[in-house]
Formats: C-alpha cells, sequence, structure tokens
C-alpha cells in the first residue's frame, strides 16, 4: 500500500508540475495497470491545464484515469468518490471543492487512498501513506510576491499595494495573501 500510494504522490506532484510544461512524449509504463480517479472542483482555465496534461501523463504512463469536474458543488464530488470507490480504482486525485469537507470527502473515499492537490486541507485531515497533499507552499509564494513588488519600487520610501484576492476560503489566497501582506509590512515600505 505504502509503495502505491508514494507512486500516486509522485504521479500527482509530477501532473501539477507539467500542468504549465509540454511532456517529453516518453513512454513510461511505470504505472501500467493502475486506475486514478481524477475529482476536480470547478475546471476553471488553471485546472482545465491540470486535468489535460493529468490524461496525457496517465496515458503516457500506462495508467487509467477518469477525470470529473464537480461544478463547484459538494454533492456532486461526493457521488464522484462513490463512484471511484465503486468502481475499483486505486487511489483518488482530489482538488476539493472546500476544504472544510475534507473529513466528508474521507469518510466517503472509505479506505481509498486520496492525494489532495491545489487545495490544503488542514494538517489534522493528512495521514501518510493515506490522506496527503500536492502542491505549492503558499507561504513562500506570498513572500515572492512581496519580493517582487519590494525589488519594483526598491526606490520608494513608501508604496500603496491593492491585493486581488482569489476564492476567499481557499488555502492559496488565504496563506498567500497574509505572508504578502506581514513580508511588506515587514519592509516598512
Amino acid at each position: 500500500m505504502k509503495k502505491l500510494v508514494s507512486l500516486m504522490t509522485v504521479l500527482a506532484l509530477a501532473l501539477c508540475i507539467l500542468s504549465g510544461c509540454e511532456g517529453n512524449g516518453g513512454n513510461d509504463t511505470s504505472a501500467k495497470g493502475t486506475k486514478m480517479y481524477m475529482t476536480v472542483s470547478i475546471a476553471d482555465t488553471f485546472r482545465q491545464n491540470v486535468m489535460d496534461a493529468a490524461q496525457a501523463k496517465a496515458e503516457a504512463m500506462g495508467a487509467e484515469i477518469t477525470i470529473k469536474d464537480a461544478e463547484n458543488s459538494l454533492e456532486n464530488q461526493i457521488a464522484q468518490i462513490e463512484e471511484a470507490v465503486e468502481g475499483g480504482y486505486d487511489v483518488i486525485l482530489c482538488n476539493p471543492v472546500d476544504v472544510d469537507t475534507t473529513l466528508q470527502l474521507q469518510v466517503t473515499a472509505g479506505e481509498l487512498p486520496s492525494v489532495f492537490w491545489n487545495s490544503c486541507p488542514s494538517d489534522e485531515y493528512l495521514e501518510a501513506d493515506k490522506y496527503v497533499f500536492v502542491g505549492s507552499n503558499e507561504e513562500d509564494a506570498g513572500k515572492y510576491q512581496a519580493e517582487y513588488i519590494l525589488n519594483k519600487f526598491s526606490g520608494k520610501d513608501s508604496i500603496n499595494v491593492a491585493i486581488f484576492g482569489g476564492q476567499k476560503l481557499h488555502s492559496a489566497t488565504l496563506g498567500r495573501t497574509n505572508a504578502l501582506k506581514a513580508a511588506l509590512n515587514d519592509s516598512n515600505k
């Protein structure tokens, strides 16, 4: 089981990374016979790119992947996870509609390992080899954003910054925004 979860974690990370890159077209079949079920909160441009990359990478690695858009509906996402359980899938790749419903998603998944991506559930819901998260470190991203702004306005004694927020309760929005504000405040500009 640990080997399968490790493989799925690496595969999920690769899928996230490759969503912005073009693959080399190799024929790595290390996931041959693996059945993956990807449920996506809503198929916006970013997530559609991830879905397309996941499809291409799974095919190149010999894995079977089913990808569904939950259309921002928790009820749809739960039905999709039930479909994965009943369909005998090996792993769920889940971009949760709402991270506050992680426990409900886990209960629905039962013993089926889940890789959460892009939206990070609270650490209390993550469990090695069963429920893992693959994504960027949002605090680092916020610091990089502040660093960019401070470099661009390095000659200014003070700056005013408008922050355009993403989804209000999304882990990336919260983590990046808080880190960005902290780094800008620490700069005394």
